[in-house]
């Protein structure tokens, strides 16, 4: 039982024995008194609680908002943290694009010499290359070509596939064909049927007859 001293210490009574624990003389006082005083410090415990209780609630509240909120500033990072990739791939895809989309085709019958250019029409989907003869034309005519005799009716075929290019030689081919492509410094037999990938610098033989894409 809590009781305060003459001297305005307050103590247990069972626990210090009667006597308080600061001037040491023996406690007397009424029932009454310290009913009083207990009930006080009951009262004042529960107010202290309830305090308590109310911060605590506050806090949670409060830390629960911080974190949906720290949570909303991340997602909205993330979110603009991805789209600033999206668009950075897209805009380096689009130039990657631009620079290696096949435009023209230039015969090259000695280093250097552009002897024939042909621009390729965006708007088809299949250009044939060969030389124009009686039974039939073509889209890429080498007949002026110094190295013509090489070249067959119908070697080759440029195909467009999802915006791309690629070329094949054709199985009736009997001379043999050879590219050098972006990302190889090796020159590589093309086979017949087989389709690769155009790019803007690459070059392909054609027999002995030079094309390159630009």
């Amino acid at each position: 039982m809590d009781v305060v001293c003459k001297c305005g210490t307050e103590f247990n009574k069972e626990i210090e024995g009667g006597f308080c624990p600061d001037c040491g003389k023996l406690y007397v006082g009424s029932s009454q008194s310290e009913k009083v005083i207990n009930e006080d410090n009951r009262d004042t415990n529960e107010v202290k609680k309830e305090k308590f209780n109310e911060n605590l609630e506050e806090m949670d509240k409060d830390l629960e908002d911080f974190n949906v909120e720290n949570k909303k500033k991340e997602k909205f990072k993330l979110e603009g943290r991805l789209e600033g990739r999206e668009a950075k791939g897209r805009s380096e895809n689009e130039l990657e694009d631009s620079d290696l989309f096949v435009r023209e085709i230039i015969l090259e019958d000695e280093p250097g010499e552009n002897t024939k250019t042909w621009s390729i029409p965006q708007n088809e989907n299949s250009l044939l290359i060969g030389k124009v003869s009686s039974k039939g034309p073509v889209d890429i005519d080498l007949r002026e070509s110094k190295n013509a005799e090489y070249v067959s009716r119908r070697h080759a075929k440029l195909i467009k596939i999802k915006g791309k290019w690629y070329i094949s030689i054709l199985q009736s081919v009997s001379n043999d064909s050879y590219g050098k492509f972006s990302g190889s410094s090796n020159t590589e037999k093309l086979v017949p049927g087989e389709e690769y990938k155009i790019n803007s610098g690459d070059i392909v033989y054609l027999g002995n007859v030079k094309l390159r894409f630009e």
